[in-house]
């Protein structure tokens, strides 16, 4: 081999080719290689590594072996990497505690008897599960063995339990803590902390969307996603399925605050937060009872084998890529883009295109590997943010986990279903499912373009002076070391939520109490925060001050809710108008106390703040068990720990500082 390596080289020294011309050339070799490598069947690492080493041994000798090897060192060095097997040693921990077990079968009852509710069952615990493994291979695997039987015995459609296991198994590759968000990050030399931050959003959306598809097709479709019969409800009572739920979604709940909030509240590097993460997915397999030498032994062993395959495709792609920046491959494809005229987002086009039909045929990795080295230089000439673009990447590599013909979680599920169902099964379930990432990719473009109005705060405009303007905001490093601000996202939440309840559960309420005329009930609520409207036009802040007007307001609804709850039945009813009028000024008291002193993160505090306004979805669908479990009366007891909180905020929660 070493043979005719030297004769090659020496062929090529002797032709005598001018430089940029030879350049080309040993570019087109390096790609070529590549392909005829891949059509062959032979492994990535050693396609990319074989085609660094021969086309560098072509341009410069020995000296070209040495840049591959070069940049292979390079790799080694990345602090970041070293997050990779402690979060696959995470995922293997909490796989064989079987965690998601005991999920599903509680949320499964739970949802049980809503259209589609064992699709949502999944597409909940895939979410959960994904924040807490960071792999897609486990995930989609242990969600089909766990779910795909039930969903197939329940009778739903083959196809749509097919794509709905794939789409929710793969969020584990966006959700952090994800090995590909490490990989990306350190590629693209991006914090893998603010890359984990970007890529939150987009993964819970994502999770969001394929809830909302899955309802509205089996609205449609009844019998494509059916109810779980009252016999098979009968077999766990509701009040079992809720402490089931709870006790087995609060300890990952944990987890992923424990690992995710030292991230992003810039306690713990990525790195350090894995092993943490290690460490207590150990302690919830011990709790769950599932420890023992061989499930240990055995989580090490996968651990060393998944991380040794990620590390030498990395390394594989290191020689490849360190051998094309050297020949000016970045630069010579950067021209050529540059002189086609299509301008950033025609760059930004071919770029997606060419990840997507990647994504047909190879893994997330090599596309990583292949598509960055070369893009990631065009796009910074454009202007593009790193940080949107690799969250962007991120979103559209989803969809090479579920693109047919070799999307590796399409395989996955096929190894689970029965002989039956065929693997064409799998490709239409799939494809609603990669419509929605197209679809919210574009939501993120448009998003991009969105002129949204500057909100200015003391230390927020790069032009002052921030140890001056707010000294607070100066000495933090994140949003999330504000702790007024975080418990004002709780109040804010919980606000939302029981304004809900107030507003939109006074007609049924009147229903229930078999009170006559019951839409003539609706006014009560409206009176109350027209009231609290008017005084907050009137006092706010001329007399008041919104810390004030928040104690007011909250106790006032704490006043009312008791009243609800402890009051005659068909009395009790007028008093929500209490709750609403302590309402009523909630909002306006709450947003400036959360907002201050933030300085420079005034924007991301806002975000925070919209975000948590999903109260709205969460307080009223509690309020609708406890109805179930109780009765409508007393599930208005759920109104009152959140005033008091609200109160506690207004009392004390707002001032809180860190040094």
């Amino acid at each position: 081999m070493t043979a005719i390596l030297e004769q090659l080289q020496g062929l090529v020294a002797a032709a005598e080719i001018p430089a940029g011309t030879l350049g080309v050339a040993l570019i087109l070799g390096l790609f070529g290689l590549m392909v005829v490598g891949l059509v062959l069947g032979q492994e990535l690492a050693f396609v990319l590594g074989g085609a660094g080493v021969i086309v560098g041994w072509l341009a410069w000798g020995t000296p070209g072996v040495t840049i591959a090897m070069t940049k292979i060192y390079d790799q080694m060095q990345s602090y970041s990497m070293v997050a990779i097997p402690m979060f696959v040693l995470m995922a293997n921990f909490l796989t064989h505690s079987k965690v998601a077990d005991g999920l599903f079968e509680s949320i499964r009852y739970l949802l049980g008897p809503l259209k589609g509710g064992l699709g949502l069952a999944v597409i909940l615990v895939s979410t959960v599960f994904a924040a807490t493994t960071g792999i897609v291979g486990a995930s989609v695997v242990t969600m089909g063995m766990l779910s795909l039987p039930v969903l197939l015995r329940s009778g739903y459609k083959p196809s749509l339990a097919c794509g709905m296991v794939c789409a929710g198994g793969s969020l584990g590759i966006l959700i952090p803590p994800s090995i590909m968000l490490v990989s990306m990050g350190s590629y693209a030399e991006v914090s893998v902390g603010k890359i984990f931050f970007a890529a939150i959003v987009p993964g819970l959306s994502l999770s969001l969307g394929y809830i909302i598809y899955l309802m509205v097709v089996c609205h449609i479709h009844p019998d494509w996603g059916p109810a779980m019969s009252p016999e098979e409800l009968a077999e766990m009572p509701l009040k079992k399925r809720i402490t089931g739920s709870l006790i087995n979604l609060i300890p990952p709940l944990i987890l992923i605050f424990g690992v995710l909030g030292s991230i992003f509240g810039g306690i713990a590097t990525p790195t350090e937060a894995a092993g943490i993460g290690a460490l207590f997915s150990l302690i919830l397999a011990i709790f769950y009872k599932q420890f023992s030498w061989k499930m240990l032994y055995e989580s090490l062993i996968d651990t060393a084998k998944t991380t040794a395959m990620v590390f030498i495709i990395l390394f594989g792609a290191a020689a490849f890529t360190g051998v094309f920046m050297s020949l000016d491959g970045d630069q010579i494809i950067a021209d050529w883009v540059l002189s086609m005229g299509i301008g950033k987002w025609g760059a930004f086009a071919i770029m997606m295109v060419i990840m997507f039909l990647l994504g047909m045929f190879i893994d997330w990795l090599g596309i990583v590997m292949i598509v960055f080295p070369i893009f990631l230089p065009i796009m910074d000439t454009f202007g593009f943010d790193r940080l949107w673009l690799v969250a962007v990447s991120a979103t559209l590599l989803q969809t090479c986990f579920m693109t047919p013909p070799f999307g590796f979680a399409l395989f996955y599920v096929k190894g689970i279903l029965p002989p039956s169902i065929k693997i064409q099964e799998v490709y239409r379930g799939v494809i609603p499912f990669i419509i929605i990432i197209c679809a919210f990719i574009a939501l993120g473009i448009m998003a991009f373009f969105a002129p949204l109005p500057e909100v200015k705060a003391a230390g927020e405009d790069e032009s002052e002076n921030e140890a001056e303007a707010c000294p607070y905001a100066a000495t933090k490093t994140s949003v999330f070391q504000f702790p007024h601000l975080l418990l004002g996202c709780l109040a804010l939440f919980l606000y939302v939520g029981v304004e809900t309840v107030s507003l939109g559960t006074l007609v049924d309420y009147a229903k229930e109490l078999g009170l006559e005329g019951a839409a003539n009930y609706a006014w009560i609520a409206p009176i109350g925060i027209v009231i609290g409207y008017i005084c907050g036009i009137i006092f706010i802040p001329k007399y008041l001050s919104q810390a004030t007007a928040l104690k007011i307001c909250s106790i006032l609804a704490i006043i009312g809710s008791l009243l609800v709850v402890l009051t005659p039945s068909h009395i009790s009813i007028y008093f929500i108008s209490f709750m609403a009028l302590g309402c009523s000024l909630m909002w306006p008291a709450l947003w400036p106390l959360a907002m201050a002193d933030l300085g420079k993160f005034t924007k991301a505090g806002s975000s925070l703040l919209i975000m948590a306004m999903f109260g709205g979805a969460v307080i009223p669908t509690l309020y609708g068990w406890l109805k179930d479990v109780a009765s409508p009366q007393q599930a208005y007891w759920l109104c009152l720990p959140c005033f008091l909180f609200i109160l506690y905020y207004g009392v004390a929660g707002y001032k809180i500082r860190t040094k």
